[in-house]
C-alpha cells in the first residue's frame, strides 16, 4: 500500500509515462500557487507544538509539547466564510503551501506548522457531510459545498508524492532524473474519483527536434489513476477507494483546429509539429486501462471543505490540500 492512497501512482506506469512525456517546460509553481491566493494577506504564524485529534464523544485530545495531555471540548463548527479566525488560518495555509511550494521543499519544522494550522482549521469546517455526493446506500445532492469537481494540489506532506520531482527529493525513486512533474490534481465525478499528474518535457530535448512539439503550452501529458469511491451517511466524512484503472490522455489545448478537421491529414501533421507526436496521438484516442476486478486502495478522511478550499487526511495520517478549479482555471 502507497502512502497517499487518493493520489497513489503506479511505478510501471510512471516509467512508461516519462519513456515516452513531450510535454512543457516547468511551470512556477510558487507563482501558480501565488496566484491562488493573491488576495489574502500574508501572515506569520509562530510554531506550536500542539497537536490535535477529535475524538469520537466530540472531545478533542490536545498534546503540549510531548508530556501534557488533556481533553477539551470542540469548538462548534462555523462557517468558515464568515468567521475571522478561519479567514486568517485559510490565509496563513495559504502562505505556507506557497512558501513550501507545495510542501515539496517542507522542512520538518514547517510540516508541524502546517498540521498544527490544518487541525486548527478543521475545528470551522463549514460542511457536516463533505462526502454526501459518494452515498451508496441514499445518494445525497449536498446542498452546501460538495467534494464533487476538480481540484489542484497546492500542499501535501506524503512521501510518495513529493518523491515524485527528482530535482527535490531525497527519497529513491523509479523515476529518472531527468523527469519533470507538473501540476497534481483530482476529478471528482461520483462514483469516480480521478487522481490526476502532469508530466513536462524534460530541459534536454530542444523543441527544434522533429515530433516533440513547439507549443510549450499544449504539450504535456496527463496520467490519471481512476478509483470508485464510497461513503455512507454513517461516516459522512470518510471516502473508500477502490483501484479501477489507469488512463492517459494529452493535457493543454492546442490552436489547431477540431477534431473533425484534424481528420485531413495536413492538419494531423500540423497539430504533431505544435505538440509533439504522443500528445497528438493521445488528444486524439486516450487511452483507458481497466481491469477485471476492483481492488482495495485505502481511505481518506475529510477534515475541511468549503467551496474553494479541501483538506484531507491519509489512512497512514498524511495531509493532502487542493483548491477548487473554476472557469478558466482548470487544466484538465
Amino acid at each position: 500500500m502507497r502512502f497517499l492512497c487518493p493520489f497513489i501512482l503506479s511505478s510501471s506506469s510512471l516509467a512508461f509515462v516519462n519513456a515516452f512525456v513531450l510535454s512543457t517546460p516547468r511551470h512556477n509553481h510558487h507563482n501558480e500557487i501565488s496566484l491562488v491566493s493573491s488576495h489574502l494577506k500574508k501572515c506569520k504564524r509562530v510554531s506550536s507544538n500542539r497537536i490535535f485529534s477529535v475524538n469520537g464523544d466530540g472531545k478533542e485530545t490536545v498534546t503540549v509539547g510531548e508530556e501534557e495531555i488533556r481533553e477539551v471540548d470542540a469548538i462548534p463548527t462555523r462557517s468558515s466564510v464568515t468567521d475571522p479566525t478561519a479567514k486568517k488560518l485559510k490565509e496563513e495555509l495559504f502562505s505556507m503551501a506557497s512558501a513550501t511550494k507545495r510542501g515539496f521543499s517542507a522542512s520538518r519544522k514547517e510540516r508541524e506548522q502546517v498540521r498544527s494550522i490544518i487541525y486548527d482549521l478543521m475545528k470551522y469546517n463549514p460542511t457536516k457531510e463533505p462526502a454526501a455526493s459518494y452515498y451508496t446506500s441514499t445518494p445525497n445532492e449536498p446542498s452546501g459545498p460538495s467534494l464533487s469537481g476538480k481540484w489542484t494540489l497546492i500542499y501535501t506532506d506524503a512521501p510518495d508524492i513529493t518523491s515524485l520531482d527528482p530535482s527535490t527529493s531525497s527519497l529513491p525513486s523509479l523515476l529518472p532524473s531527468t523527469a519533470k512533474l507538473g501540476r497534481i490534481g483530482q476529478e471528482c465525478n461520483p462514483p469516480f474519483i480521478k487522481n490526476v499528474i502532469e508530466w513536462e518535457k524534460p530541459d534536454w530535448i530542444p523543441t527544434s527536434l522533429p515530433l516533440v512539439g513547439t507549443d510549450s503550452s499544449s504539450s504535456t501529458i496527463l496520467q490519471k489513476v481512476c478509483c470508485e469511491a464510497s461513503s455512507s451517511p454513517t461516516n459522512p466524512k470518510i471516502v473508500n477507494l477502490k483501484l479501477v484503472g489507469l488512463d492517459l490522455a494529452s493535457g493543454g489545448t492546442s490552436s489547431s483546429s477540431s477534431s473533425s478537421s484534424s481528420k485531413n491529414s495536413d492538419s494531423f501533421l500540423e497539430t504533431i509539429q505544435e505538440v509533439g507526436l504522443l500528445p497528438t496521438l493521445l488528444k486524439q484516442n486516450p487511452i483507458e486501462l481497466r481491469g477485471v476486478i476492483t481492488l482495495p486502495f485505502g481511505t481518506f478522511e475529510i477534515l475541511y471543505l468549503d467551496e474553494e478550499l479541501r483538506i484531507i487526511k491519509t489512512g497512514q495520517n498524511y495531509l493532502a490540500v487542493n483548491v477548487r478549479q473554476k472557469g478558466t482555471e482548470e487544466w484538465f
